[in-house]
């Protein structure tokens, strides 16, 4: 640790009145930007899961229309993957 970082940790510092208000506002300010960035995390976070959820559902609707041109082509289809687990059990 540097002599001067050390001396600061164990040396009370005076300030006056308006030095003080000046550290607080840059306190401030560094907080704030902080949470700026958090905030700036969480929107990005929030449309990445936005674009996936979309991105899912529109796989999901052309999943359907796939199951349904299925289910035309092939009515007995359903029965058939009902009868696969009776006759892998017996």
């Amino acid at each position: 640790m540097s002599g001067l970082l050390k001396r600061l940790l164990v040396t009370p510092i005076e300030v006056n009145e308006a030095e003080f208000t000046s550290i607080m506002l840059i306190h401030e300010w560094y907080r704030a930007s902080e949470v700026d960035e958090l905030l700036d995390a969480v929107v990005e976070t929030m449309w990445k899961f936005l674009n996936t959820n979309r991105e899912l559902s529109r796989e999901n609707t052309e999943l359907k229309r796939a199951l349904r041109k299925l289910a035309t082509a092939y009515p007995d289809l359903d029965q058939t993957a009902d009868d696969i687990p009776k006759e892998n059990t017996q």
